[in-house]
């Protein structure tokens, strides 16, 4: 995450900005709850205040217009940083190859430039515009919540945030070996694109000197390092993956009971 934020250049003032926002959405998103929970309070607890009760009523639809409107344009914000830094990043790499010497290019093939510039750098757009946002939305509303709960009543707060608890501590525990895995995934994955690219472009030179049967086998060879390299990522997270559901599920359902 630091490597990609420094990446970011002149553009981290928009990234924090959506980040504040996004923080500020947090915090917005935990109030219609106790509105609703003080409206109740009302409701079972005569007399009530009916003019207390149309307040509480009519600020929830005001809550929620002005925490979607933090949402969008935080969103907004982190999307044009994203692309912003996608174009700055192509140009620098683009001036980077000019730079280069031939005997740079004599190992390497179209496909690898061709994903390097397309695919590479557009996955990065995921993290920046999505991928960071939602962090930090995922980690300041449980907080929030949970703040809340334990402001309420404490034992309601443990109860609801003991599985919750467990469920990160399984998917943390389990995600030691994760980098090493994406690793081998990406890699896997770039060589595939790499192949595919250079063996359309290269076809007609491949059929000229009859080179299709080891352009074919070189594709097949690097599709099945990628599908061996997806089956051992999905073997080893389907069973921490099926706890971490459980869980949370688990969670869910005794809040319903």
């Amino acid at each position: 995450m630091k490597d990609l934020l420094m990446l970011a250049g002149k553009r981290k003032g928009k990234l924090i900005a959506s980040c504040l926002l996004l923080i500020l959405n947090a915090g917005l998103a935990v109030i219609p709850f106790l509105l609703v929970y003080r409206l109740l309070l009302g409701l079972f607890n005569p007399p009530f205040n009916l003019w207390k009760m149309w307040y509480l009523v009519a600020a929830i639809p005001v809550v929620y217009i002005i925490a979607n409107a933090l949402l969008i344009c935080a969103y907004d914000l982190s999307h044009r940083a994203a692309f912003e830094i996608l174009y700055e990043i192509r140009l620098r790499l683009g001036e980077r190859m000019v730079q280069m010497p031939l005997g740079y290019y004599a190992g390497k093939n179209t496909g690898e430039f061709e994903t390097v510039m397309n695919e590479s750098v557009e996955r990065l757009e995921f993290f920046l515009a999505h991928h960071f946002p939602e962090i930090i939305t995922t980690i300041f509303v449980p907080i929030v919540l949970a703040v809340f709960l334990f402001v309420l009543d404490w034992r309601m707060a443990i109860a609801s945030t003991t599985l919750p608890l467990l469920a990160l501590g399984v998917i943390i525990f389990s995600g030691i070996r994760w980098p090493e895995m994406v690793e081998k995934y990406i890699t896997a994955q770039s060589m595939v694109n790499s192949t595919i690219v250079e063996y359309i472009q290269g076809i007609a030179a491949i059929k000229a000197f009859n080179q299709t049967a080891e352009s074919f086998r070189r594709f097949q060879k690097n599709m099945a390092f990628w599908r061996d390299s997806l089956f051992k990522w999905n073997e080893e997270t389907a069973l921490p993956f099926t706890v971490y559901q459980t869980l949370i599920t688990s969670s869910l359902s005794r809040g319903c009971r």
